[in-house]
């Protein structure tokens, strides 16, 4: 089955109150075996949990611990699921971003994660290095320490969520890509904010290896 994109939800507060956790604004349907990439902006995060029991792991943060990614595998089936990151701080200017496929490894799904800082200029990249070279999904995000939003690039990547200050984007190759060579790049309008970028690359199930056809010699009775 080729990876599909089934959904993104999204939640924020970006009102200057601080508080220890974010969950998105809406419940949303859930398949099982699929896929849950979350991305997190606003500290350091102490755990991700949801309402169907998932299992959450972290891909990596960005060096200025104010972006994370973090997925679960193999999800369970939930009709009406909320996602919540608790931080291991009250925070102000928080946001989620939890975004749903089918179709990638129920185990070992993450093929590489990256992430890139910049205290300033227009843009912040990171640099993914994939081993595997079949199908699969890249999800990423922005932020910087203004309100703005970013474009994504390479530019296939479709803008899956755009907040006050973070921008999430994803693709789907039905091969490599992100061979450590490319780049994902997010560029702002603004010049001067410090900015982080997070990106996580995850793989569809290995092809099913081919039995060749046994030889086999008829001996004379």
């Amino acid at each position: 089955m080729a990876i599909t994109r089934i959904s993104t939800v999204t939640g924020f507060d970006y009102g200057g109150g601080s508080s220890n956790n974010i969950s998105t604004s809406t419940t949303f349907a859930q398949s099982a075996g699929n896929h849950l990439t979350v991305l997190v902006r606003g500290g350091v995060i102490a755990g991700v949990s949801d309402g169907a029991g998932s299992t959450f792991v972290k891909a990596g943060a960005a060096a200025d611990n104010q972006l994370e990614l973090w997925y679960a595998q193999n999800i369970a089936a939930h009709a009406a699921n909320m996602v919540t990151a608790t931080f291991t701080a009250s925070v102000p200017y928080r946001q989620i971003v939890v975004v749903q496929h089918a179709g990638i490894r129920p185990a070992g799904s993450l093929g590489a994660f990256a992430q890139g800082t910049a205290a300033s200029g227009a843009t912040v990249s990171c640099t993914p290095t994939v081993a595997s070279t079949g199908e699969q999904a890249c999800v990423t995000a922005a932020h910087i320490y203004a309100a703005n939003t970013f474009t994504l690039t390479p530019a296939t990547f479709a803008i899956l969520n755009t907040g006050t200050s973070m921008t999430t984007g994803g693709r789907i190759d039905p091969a490599r890509v992100f061979d450590g060579t490319v780049p994902v790049v997010g560029t702002s309008p603004d010049a001067t904010s410090g900015k982080a970028i997070v990106a996580g690359v995850f793989l569809a199930p290995a092809a099913a290896a081919v039995e060749l056809a046994r030889p086999f010699v008829i001996l004379p009775v």
